[in-house]
């Protein structure tokens, strides 16, 4: 296999641009946040570390990008990972963002917020207009629930380690005791009453369950609408069409992993609050998972085959770790009993497995699977290594990487864009909506996938011939490769999009090295 990436990162953003602290940087986005048609570089920095910002380095073209931020959100928290895309429909990308822990590390003062993006002349709002709290939120992510074309806001919550740990990470100048320790003591007193206890509090693991918070004119209400039945810990969520019903569901990357089904009826959309398909594995926690609409690039979406990547950690002895491949060979897999399947493929046994991304990184039309895993606590150096798994089409080609960077670090979130959009190309699909994997009652489809995984931009998109505006007739996140609709889409319509991608994708991650910054591989 020829790996288009060098050994070492081309390029680090400075951790210490706003203090001798570092850069603890966990949540990434490679969005175009101030309109120059080049990605920028979102970070949320903080984890269970430090109180640390919101940032984005921003990309001027030809991979001239910014090693410092140019934009810095005023307020701190202990982030976890964000969540880009136009939730108020003004044509600017917004930013949510998950709060981990709270300002003392509480599990009370974890949640999410949203930074509002105005446009010119001042752009991100530098403190959040919409926040919620009240349970530890590691991971976030946007779509559109209810098939109305406006972004809506998952939230996987919830922490999964057992005992006040302290790691093996190395100072940055603060004296701050959140270095070194995970947490400083038990869960607060007041937390969310369905997840205490008897007697007020809960040690971890802490579990709540997941949520969403819809959008109602560009604006989300404080009061989610929806919750899982059951407490759980997620380490991350996404939007997805699991079952090809052109309906979205919602994944959580929990232990096991969980699948929520969409539905519509003549009162609306509905979204089930009971999983609809469950992992046989449940190993432990992982932070990371992608998904596919099929392996294969350009995708036969003709014959799709559903494909979901998750990571998972050998913590204390309580899972296997590695990663895993679950393949929907079929849609009957989660629409009928058991409703639950094993790994087609996993990875060898062992470590914290972190970040996941899927794509086609050597152009050779099977999607790759980039990730990463922690060294084990223990061996007193967390740092791992940037690992590629290469695709074959239906799988991966061995259970080990067939490449890995000589860069150590420990890798939280990791991100595919063509940086300098060199390589760009446009391209046009003709989707035809058919009504065979409608559920029962269903009169529309919301939702459609195009069949390059990694999207750079959507230019124009027509349905049976009458040209659709972005923002009011469908909405799209970037570099997810869907579009919602605001109106559904009857049977037998037609549906034409061009759109751009690109087969040299540069690689971004973000580092829980307070010393490091966050890293860029350029294609070669």
């Amino acid at each position: 296999m020829a790996v288009p990436y060098p050994a070492v990162p081309d390029f680090t953003t400075n951790p210490f641009a706003l203090g001798p602290g570092g850069e603890w940087g966990t949540g990434l986005a490679l969005a175009d946040m101030n309109g120059n048609g080049y990605p920028d570089l979102v970070v949320s920095a903080g984890n269970d570390k430090a109180n640390q910002h919101v940032v984005i380095y921003f990309n001027n073209g030809s991979n001239k990008i910014n090693p410092n931020p140019g934009w810095v959100s005023q307020d701190t928290d202990h982030h976890g990972t964000l969540a880009v895309g136009d939730i108020d429909g003004n044509g600017w990308l917004d930013i949510a963002v998950s709060v981990f822990l709270g300002q003392d590390l509480s599990y009370e003062g974890g949640g999410v917020k949203v930074y509002y993006n105005y446009g010119p002349p001042n752009y991100l709002e530098r403190t959040p207009s919409f926040k919620v709290t009240g349970f530890p939120a590691y991971g976030c992510a946007l779509g559109d629930i209810n098939g109305d074309g406006r972004l809506d806001l998952a939230v996987a919550g919830g922490e999964p380690i057992p005992e006040v740990e302290s790691f093996a990470t190395q100072e940055c100048g603060t004296g701050d005791a959140a270095q070194t320790s995970r947490r400083t003591g038990a869960a607060p007193q007041s937390a969310e009453p369905e997840n205490l206890q008897a007697g007020g509090t809960q040690e971890p693991p802490y579990e709540t369950p997941g949520r969403i918070y819809l959008n109602v004119g560009g604006k989300f209400y404080e009061n989610a609408v929806w919750k899982t039945d059951d407490a759980f810990v997620a380490m991350a969520v996404d939007f997805a069409d699991a079952n090809y019903d052109g309906l979205m569901d919602v994944i959580f990357q929990s232990a096991p992993v969980r699948i929520y089904l969409g539905s519509r009826t003549a009162q609306g959309t509905n979204l089930s609050t009971s999983p609809d398909w469950v992992s046989t594995d449940a190993n432990y926690y992982g932070n990371g998972f992608d998904y596919a609409a099929s392996l294969q690039q350009p995708a036969d979406l003709a014959k799709p085959s559903f494909s979901l990547a998750t990571s998972s950690n050998s913590y204390m002895g309580q899972g296997r770790g590695g990663f895993s491949l679950y393949r929907f060979l079929s849609p009957f897999v989660i629409q009928y009993k058991p409703r639950t399947s094993a790994p087609n493929w996993q990875s060898r046994y062992g470590d914290w497995g972190s970040g996941v991304r899927l794509a086609d990184v050597d152009n050779d039309g099977n999607l790759d699977m980039l990730t990463h895993r922690w060294n084990t606590p223990g061996f007193n150096d967390l740092k791992g290594r940037l690992l590629l798994f290469q695709g074959n089409g239906g799988l991966f080609t061995t259970d080990e990487a067939v490449w890995q960077s000589d860069a150590s670090s420990i890798i939280e979130t990791i991100q595919v864009a063509d940086l300098d959009r060199a390589a760009e190309r446009s391209e046009s699909q003709l989707i035809r909506i058919t009504a065979e994997n409608w559920s029962p009652g269903q009169t529309g489809q919301s939702m459609v996938y195009l069949q390059r995984q990694v999207i750079a931009a959507i230019d124009e998109v027509r349905v049976n011939g009458i040209l659709y505006a972005a923002g009011r007739d469908y909405i799209t996140v970037p570099g997810r490769n869907w579009i919602s609709f605001a109106i559904p889409l009857p049977d037998k319509a037609a549906v034409t999009v061009r759109y751009r991608w690109s087969p040299e994708l540069d690689v971004v991650y973000t580092n829980w090295n307070c010393d490091l910054g966050n890293y860029i591989y350029f294609h070669r």
